[in-house]
């Protein structure tokens, strides 16, 4: 798979439209240069080549997490253009699959980011760098909130990923997952702390001293 997502970072892509009549006639024809547009014109075009070229390869649910599924690894594929600005989840989202049995494990170590910086060139897209990453490995926990993530009127709306374009951090799983029980705590919901404990309860089987150094307030 990291051979077939390194050989497609090296195409050129083509983002010109035509739109044709019942005759074949063009009726329209354009490029397209918005952000979230060509998140999803690469969304198809990486999940084909990767389909046609990689064992076990095959789409997620439309409009459901994950994008893709190598055998069982679940793939979601990002992309940006100058500096990271991507959602990574929803955050009640990300919290409800954290508290599934088995969820923890899930999308701590069983969930890879691709994730593309892509530039304009002529009528092409460029790849100029790509990264295959986990979780904990694109978010800031040295940010105004425990964690990275784009608050609006004092609710938290999706999980964010750092500024730096080289996602050059220092975290680890454990320390990602402290951040993010703390705000939990520091933006409760209904029923948040029954989520923190069905999530610690699967942090207990990851990390053998999980309980005796975190004491629920």
């Amino acid at each position: 798979m990291y051979e077939a997502i390194q050989k497609f970072s090296s195409l050129k892509i083509d983002h010109f439209y035509r739109c044709r009549d019942e005759n074949g006639g063009i009726v329209q024809s354009g490029d397209i240069r918005d952000v979230n547009s060509i998140g999803d014109v690469l969304e198809v075009i990486f999940g084909d080549y990767m389909c046609r070229n990689v064992t076990n390869f095959k789409r997620g649910p439309k409009q459901k997490s994950p994008d893709f599924f190598h055998g069982d690894t679940e793939i979601e594929l990002k992309v940006f253009k100058s500096s990271p600005g991507f959602d990574i989840g929803n955050f009640y989202s990300y919290i409800h699959s954290l508290s599934e049995p088995g969820g923890v494990n899930r999308k701590l170590y069983n969930t890879l980011y691709v994730i593309f910086e892509y530039d304009m060139e002529d009528n092409y897209i460029i790849i100029k760098n790509y990264y295959i990453k986990r979780v904990w490995e694109i978010v800031s926990l040295n940010t105004k909130y425990p964690v990275s993530c784009q608050v609006k009127y004092g609710k938290i709306h999706n999980l964010r990923p750092t500024s730096s374009r080289s996602f050059k951090v220092e975290n680890t799983s454990r320390s990602f997952m402290e951040a993010l029980i703390n705000l939990i705590r520091a933006f409760p919901f209904d029923n948040s702390e029954k989520y923190i404990q069905l999530i610690e309860q699967q942090l207990e089987q990851l990390f053998d001293d999980w309980r005796c150094c975190h004491i629920s307030e």
